[in-house]
């Protein structure tokens, strides 16, 4: 869903530029989907891009034991990206990711370590960059033009040009279903919330079939729960005096991000800090639009969340 909408962005943005696409995975379905969204996209703007496509497989490695958690496969991904982009010519991969994702905060304090995706946060491919630069013994940069916008925002543009259907062939569920009826998203992990969060702020109806489809059921309800105690949590923070000093003293890593960033790349360093605290307000904007959507009161420990 990022990767079609942020491709769409820069299309429009400029539109005669060719954007060589990469894609990858072990799922054939997905794989598919991805040549679904390239043929569409080629009929809007024809001639303007290429897929390439890098299928990976554990088949043939029966003896090695087999990681389901599957942590790395975002560097591995990455690495697959450059390997394209440097056999192109290119010093750049261009990844396009909300900012909400690519940063990832946590959603309480006792996510740690491999509880917590960061393939594609701002430092991760900034030490990427740096490590992919030192194999090839010239610069390489991984860029995420997006890093400061909600999922949401990315999807705009396709609203406003009347192809908001496309979405129907994007995934962004963390445990894909394998269903008769053709269902393939849960409906209730964080990714598939954050992705319904974000088409219920556009004001459209949602095309994707989920498992769990108008509902959260008691099972899986503690997800949404968690990122509404996460959100909740945001919005106290950035409602104080000094957002900044309080948001980013309950999140650390965001001091990192652009203490890092601005070092390595001369970016303005209050201009970040702004720019993160406008898009967490934006999201938290955005999840007012998303109750609206949901049918069953979820209740914490601290009640039902309200904002005022």
């Amino acid at each position: 869903m990022d990767s079609l909408s942020g491709l769409h962005n820069r299309l429009l943005d400029d539109q005669h530029t060719h954007h060589v696409l990469v894609g990858t995975g072990a799922n054939k379905q997905v794989l598919a989907s991805q040549r679904k969204v390239a043929d569409a996209i080629e009929m809007i703007f024809p001639g303007q891009i290429s897929l390439v496509q890098i299928p990976y497989s554990w088949s043939g490695t029966p003896t090695n034991q087999k990681n389901f958690d599957q942590r790395s496969r975002g560097l591995v991904f990455m690495l697959i990206g450059a390997s394209c982009a440097y056999h192109y010519g290119q010093s750049t991969l261009s990844v396009y990711e909300n900012g909400i994702g690519a940063i990832n905060l946590p959603y309480s304090k006792a996510e740690v370590g491999l509880d917590h995706a960061k393939s594609v946060h701002p430092l991760s491919l900034l030490y990427l960059g740096e490590f992919v630069s030192m194999l090839l013994g010239t610069q390489f940069r991984f860029l995420n033009p997006f890093v400061f916008w909600t999922k949401s925002q990315m999807c705009e543009s396709l609203l406003e040009n009347n192809i908001a259907d496309l979405l129907l062939h994007t995934s962004s569920c963390d445990r894909p279903r394998r269903l008769p009826q053709g269902i393939t998203q849960c409906g209730a992990c964080t990714s598939c919330l954050l992705r319904r969060q974000a088409i219920a702020a556009l004001g459209i109806v949602d095309p994707t079939p989920y498992e769990n489809d108008g509902y959260i059921d008691e099972k899986e309800s503690v997800h949404l729960r968690a990122m509404m105690y996460q959100v909740q949590t945001m919005h106290d923070l950035l409602n104080q005096s000094e957002p900044w000093s309080a948001f980013s003293k309950e999140y650390y890593a965001l001091d990192d991000i652009v203490d890092q960033i601005s070092s390595s790349r001369g970016q303005n360093l209050d201009l970040m800090r702004k720019q993160i605290i406008q898009m967490y307000q934006r999201y938290i904007s955005e999840w007012r639009l998303f109750e609206n959507f949901i049918k069953k009161k979820v209740v914490s420990n601290a009640g039902i969340y309200a904002y005022s």
